[in-house]
């Protein structure tokens, strides 16, 4: 089982290629090992990978719910600073 965290996104950057993404606030999920959590289909929609980002509240009801179903839709990113 994955273990999510939430975490503070502000400052933090993730690259891909030339185009970098920098989160000015806001919360996302993390998990030790993975990275932070990221939906493949809002990445191809947005055309650059950035992390899911929502209020604590709402990230904290993902984990007392148990998590996700399954992550085949998930991409893990590491920040770039």
């Amino acid at each position: 089982m994955i273990k999510l965290e939430i975490v503070r996104l502000k400052g933090k950057k993730f690259s891909e290629g030339t185009v970098t993404c920098e989160c000015t606030g806001g919360f996302g999920l993390f998990a030790e090992g993975y990275g932070y959590l990221s939906f493949k289909a809002s990445n191809e929609r947005k055309g650059v990978k950035s992390p899911y980002s929502n209020k604590k509240k709402v990230l904290q009801t993902i984990i007392d719910g148990g998590g996700l179903v399954h992550y085949n839709d998930i991409d893990w990113l590491q920040p770039t600073n």
